[in-house]
This record gives C-alpha cells, sequence and structure tokens, in this order.
C-alpha cells in the first residue's frame, strides 16, 4: 500500500504554519490554546448550564454559565460574543462586574463593570462574576 502525504497549502509560506505560530503568541494557534487552557479550568465553562442574556442584542451574543458542581463554590461566567466589525457597548442588568478571564483583545485580569461592557470588533469576552458592585 502506497501512502500519499497531503498537499501543502499554498500559504504556508506566509505564517500558516505551525512552526511559524507557536513562537507567536498572537497567532490563531495560540488563541485556540488560550481558550481550551481556560476551559479545561473553569468549571462552569466544562459542565455550567446555558442561560441566554439580552437576547433582543442584534450585534452580540450573551450568555451566563453557572456551574453545575456544588466544589465550583456556584460560579458564573459571562461570555459575550461581539458578532460585528463595529464596536459595541453591551448593558447588562446583573448586579455584579466580572473578573476578565479571556479577551481576544487583551485585557485578562481587568474588573469590568456590567453596566457597560465595551467590546472592540469581534471581540470574544469571557467573565467571572465577582459580585456586587462597590
Amino acid at each position: 500500500v502506497l501512502f500519499r502525504s497531503l498537499p501543502v497549502n499554498p500559504n504556508y509560506a506566509q505564517g500558516i504554519n505551525v512552526a511559524d505560530q507557536e513562537a507567536d503568541p498572537h497567532s490563531m494557534l495560540n488563541f485556540y490554546r488560550r481558550l481550551l487552557a481556560l476551559r479545561k479550568c473553569t468549571p462552569a465553562l466544562i459542565t455550567g448550564s446555558y442561560e441566554p442574556v439580552n437576547e433582543e442584542a442584534q450585534d452580540y451574543l450573551a450568555f451566563l454559565r453557572r456551574a453545575d458542581d456544588r466544589r465550583a463554590d456556584g460560579q458564573t461566567c459571562l461570555v459575550v460574543l461581539n458578532m460585528s466589525a463595529q464596536p459595541q457597548t453591551a448593558r447588562f442588568a446583573l448586579p455584579h462586574h466580572a473578573t476578565c478571564l479571556f479577551s481576544s483583545h487583551g485585557r485578562e485580569g481587568e474588573i469590568i463593570p456590567l453596566s457597560a461592557l465595551h467590546l472592540q470588533p469581534f471581540e470574544i469576552f469571557i467573565g467571572e462574576m465577582t459580585g456586587s458592585p462597590a
């Protein structure tokens, strides 16, 4: 039996290959690695229930994930996906702030008031609810 190798993508020389993306912290490969690593260590994202938020929004999708596991201390995460090429301000009637766990625009660790979550074009935001505002 003869084996044929798969053809190489024509754009491999422009950085669309694993060897080049391994070293680039902003590459698509490392983006997905960060996202998968977060999911593996965040109970609300593993087994949490799904609750839509701001369902009437046209330009972004928002939902809560609440951990089902008692050991997760009731962890709740807000996930917001800006699906437009324009900046958006999402306003949530949630009595909390969120600590950014993941953002496609690099603001991990920031504490964000949910009364006005500013999103960059096509931004992905995942935040852990951190309690009542001060």
